[in-house]
């Protein structure tokens, strides 16, 4: 059974500003698949002579840090200390990369260079506001065992000094089997809560875990099967059996909220009401929201309200926007105490 949450039995706002408060003074170390998001804005003003297909004046292009990357950033917006560890080829999209990340203001960002594949990008065109197209330049592959023991010695030293470990999976070859169970293992003998955006056909593999934070379509992949959001209950269930019952599933839901399961229970936080624009980025708002969170030793439930108000501004803005501190802030007390009211 779903038990909704309504807010009625949650603390005031004084609590999660004080929990903010908290997240700033903590250090999450950030390991996965980063890449490079571009984009392409423009209009669309005529059709191809060619192909009929739409043709876009282009009027504005930026660059973003993406996967990895934007999870770190999001905690760097917190305010808190953060710690990435990733992989970049050996070509122009790195250079773009690093400098995009250190742009942002983190500076303890490192790059594990991979000579053998590209720096993943992803550049998406935008007219009038519409996605018309993406382009992906990426491999796949497992890392080699030399590029695993680099990404290993570097995650291993920085990982003593940190309050949580965020692993991004975005199946991109960075996070192989030996390098996220080493991890999980290391952050077991240090204490420390390990939260892992998932990604892939089977999530056995992040057992260990402190939690783990599928969307409807990554919980059907790890099912291999359609999962509506009827048998989320179903799924998750399966899911922390094959996890162990130490872990937590956090299922997003898009427009429909977020529904955690732990110890035995299901709670279900229903989204904030607000214009979706865009859902880039937005599972990697809810990720670095939930580690910090959990490395101020917050409540689980508690860090899960955080994380839907945060998820719920990063779809409300157009392309990969880190939800900061000070958005969290202005906004908490009025938010929880409107909900409070309802």
């Amino acid at each position: 059974m779903i038990e909704e949450c309504n807010l009625q039995c949650v603390p005031s706002g004084a609590l999660y500003l004080d929990l903010l408060l908290a997240m700033r003074a903590c250090r999450v170390l950030v390991v996965g698949d980063s890449m490079l998001d571009e984009f392409l804005l423009g209009s669309i003003y005529r059709s191809s002579p060619e192909s009929g297909s739409p043709v876009i004046l282009l009027e504005h292009e930026s660059l973003a840090p993406g996967g990895a990357a934007n999870a770190a950033l999001g905690i760097s917006a917190l305010g808190a200390s953060v710690t990435l560890v990733t992989v970049a080829g050996a070509d122009h999209d790195a250079s773009r990369l690093r400098a995009a990340v250190t742009s942002t203001g983190i500076n303890n960002a490192i790059f594990v260079e991979d000579s053998t594949r590209p720096t993943t990008r992803k550049a998406r065109v935008v007219a009038l506001g519409t996605p018309v197209a993406r382009l992906d330049r990426e491999a796949t592959h497992g890392v080699s065992d030399t590029i695993a023991a680099q990404i290993l010695s570097a995650a291993l030293t920085c990982i003593e000094a940190c309050d949580a470990l965020l692993l991004s999976d975005y199946a991109k070859g960075v996070l192989t089997p030996e390098i996220i169970s080493s991890l999980i293992e290391a952050a077991r003998i240090h204490g420390i809560p390990v939260v892992i955006d998932p990604k892939g056909p089977s999530f056995s593999r992040y057992t260990g875990a402190t939690l783990i934070t599928p969307n409807l379509s990554e919980l059907s992949v790890a099912c291999r099967r359609a999962i509506s959001y009827s048998d989320v209950a179903d799924a998750a269930s399966a899911i922390i059996e094959q996890l162990g019952t130490d872990s937590a599933l956090l299922v997003t839901l898009g427009a429909q909220g977020m529904t955690l399961f732990s110890e035995g229970r299901a709670l279900h936080v229903p989204a904030h009401q607000c214009n979706e624009i865009d859902v880039t980025g937005a599972g990697d708002t809810v990720a670095a929201v939930m580690a910090t969170a959990l490395a101020a030793d917050a409540h689980l439930e508690h860090a899960v309200i955080l994380a839907n108000l945060a998820g719920s501004l990063a779809v409300s803005r157009q392309g990969t926007n880190a939800v900061s501190y000070d958005d969290l802030a202005s906004i908490v007390p009025s938010t929880i105490a409107s909900a409070l009211q309802t």
